[in-house]
């Protein structure tokens, strides 16, 4: 009895996985419109490895947000230097976005050290907010 049992939930967890970890587009063998992203973004929610941002009016003035442009320009509002502890001074910072039809978005912009690249896995996408998580990063320093 127990052998079935797990037999079962082995299998429920497998089945599962490309609900888990593939964004609803990739079900239906449709490709994710870019404009789906365009527009300003924020709230950030972290749970775990996962990030939702959620769509806004406008970038925040005192808070993280990220602003993605049709032309695959963008404009990020982040951390303004090093310190971390509050009260945290903000800045925007320019860069660029593509996004691939396996819903990969490559991200290239600046912060206050220097460039950073980073590829984010899109695990869904709807009006409203977005789920990520990041796939890589790399920071290149100002020498």
């Amino acid at each position: 009895m127990r052998y079935i049992l797990l037999i079962t939930l082995l299998l429920g967890i497998t089945g599962c996985e490309d609900l888990l970890f593939n964004p609803d587009t990739s079900k239906t063998g449709e490709t994710l419109d870019s404009s789906a992203i365009t527009g300003a973004w924020g709230n950030t929610i972290y749970n775990d490895s996962l990030v939702t941002l959620s769509k806004l009016k406008a970038l925040p003035d005192d808070d993280y947000g990220i602003l993605f442009l049709q032309d695959g320009k963008l404009t990020e509002n982040k951390n303004a230097g090093w310190c971390g502890t509050p009260p945290i001074s903000y800045a925007e910072f320019s860069g660029l976005w593509d996004l691939s039809a396996d819903s990969v978005l490559t991200v290239e912009t600046s912060y206050w050290g220097g460039k950073i690249w980073m590829e984010w896995k899109l695990l869904s996408v709807d009006p409203g907010q977005f789920t990520y998580y990041i796939l890589s990063q790399e920071y290149l320093d100002e020498e």
